[in-house]
């Protein structure tokens, strides 16, 4: 079963942003332009659409262009462009790859949602590496996976991941196990 994120899709499909031809000239002009050799070794166009792309100016239906901000580096675009083929039931292969990249790549985001697609394709060892990264990095992220758990049935490996987010920091995660205590 491919549609592994079917019990809560990961973004509302009319939150992706105001999408057309302005958008699309700016994720081009972002991408055609060279490397900052800042350290980080993200270029510096990728880092222009991840911001664009958090505003959310790359926009809904332009599948193309976030494939053209991801294959520039974008790590933002990697995420979304994985997420998209996955709400389009598109090729999952490709999905997994984009979603890896981006985690391999430092993305918490990408961490999170990779680490889940290998948790609920029956992948725990593979996956527990990277939703811990993504929970280190950001706690708060562990809201999504833990709610994702308890939807599933999954209530030992939802109180797991909720102890780690608090230890980690996440103050939600720390007040929901007082009130469960």
């Amino acid at each position: 079963d491919n549609d592994i994120f079917a019990t809560r899709r990961w973004r509302d499909r009319q939150d992706r942003g105001v999408g057309g031809t302005a958008a699309a000239a700016a994720v081009a002009a972002a991408t055609a332009t060279g490397t900052s050799g800042k350290p980080g070794g993200q270029p510096a166009s990728a880092r222009r659409v991840d911001d664009a792309l958090a505003l959310g100016s790359a926009g809904r239906g332009s599948v193309e262009w976030m494939r053209t901000a991801a294959e520039s580096g974008s790590t933002e675009a990697m995420v979304r462009f994985g997420l998209e083929l996955v709400d389009q039931d598109g090729p999952f292969g490709e999905a997994e790859r984009w979603l890896r990249r981006a985690a391999e790549a430092g993305n918490p985001q990408g961490q999170l949602h990779y680490g889940r697609l290998l948790l609920f394709s029956g992948r725990d060892k593979d996956a527990e590496r990277w939703l811990d990264a993504a929970i280190a990095a950001a706690p708060p992220l562990a809201d999504t996976l833990v709610s994702d758990l308890r939807l599933r049935g999954a209530d030992e490996l939802a109180d797991k991941w909720e102890q780690k987010a608090a230890e980690a920091g996440d103050a939600e995660a720390a007040l929901n196990l007082a009130i469960e205590a």
